[in-house]
């Protein structure tokens, strides 16, 4: 039988399938290398939480294979198995929307209690929770970070602040093209009547006023 490494656990469990046959094959394997039961389980309920339903009750039926037939080796892997099986439950009741995956894992919680697999307590405390997540499959989604929200409410107000600033500025009054028009007129104006009485001062010649205006026009 091969040896044990957390890589070719993981490649075993991807590899079984629905089978008696698959099953029972790894199932040996796991109880032959039963000194590393938490680490199995560990890995066992990570694959679990990623697997599609198919393989979600493969993984179930492959658990209760070893739970039960690794008691005359010892209880590692019942111990182990204990301590995420009421999480498995209600995952596998929220995530699993196959009326049949429901059912025949709920026959296996049944059979753990009929055969004394787990004391009453363990065993109603593993129905409840499979029960819970069938009724309620929306109580346990994670919540929004709370960073997330904060940035997401600052960007919020930082957008608002922007649209309101440039509604401001299109709304402020640009000077008519007329008034500039008048304006500059007026200060060519100016100048012509400034020069006008430098050469008066001077006492030079000026052209008349007309055709001065002509020119600055």
């Amino acid at each position: 039988m091969s040896s044990f490494t957390e890589e070719i656990l993981v490649k075993k469990l991807r590899e079984v399938n629905n089978t008696q046959q698959s099953i029972q094959t790894l199932s040996l394997w796991l109880i032959h290398h039963r000194k590393h039961a938490k680490k199995i389980v560990v890995v066992w309920f990570n694959d679990l939480q990623k697997a599609s339903q198919t393989r979600k009750l493969t993984l179930m039926y492959l658990a209760n294979d070893v739970i039960q037939n690794s008691k005359k080796k010892g209880s590692e892997f019942n111990q182990a198995f204990s301590d995420v099986l009421v999480g498995a439950a209600n995952h596998i009741a929220r995530e699993c929307s196959e009326e049949k995956t429901l059912l025949s894992v709920g026959r296996i919680l049944g059979i753990w209690e009929e055969r004394g697999v787990y004391d009453p307590v363990f065993c109603k405390a593993l129905k409840k929770s499979f029960e819970e997540g069938r009724k309620n499959p929306d109580e346990f989604k994670k919540p929004e970070s709370p960073s997330l929200k904060k940035h997401h409410h600052h960007h919020k107000h930082k957008n608002k602040k922007d649209r309101n600033e440039k509604k401001i500025q299109e709304t402020k009054p640009e000077p008519a093209k007329q008034e500039l028009s008048a304006l500059a007129k007026k200060r060519k104006l100016e100048e012509v009547i400034g020069l006008t009485e430098d050469f008066i001062a001077g006492d030079e010649l000026l052209e008349p006023p007309d055709v001065r205006y002509k020119e600055w026009a």
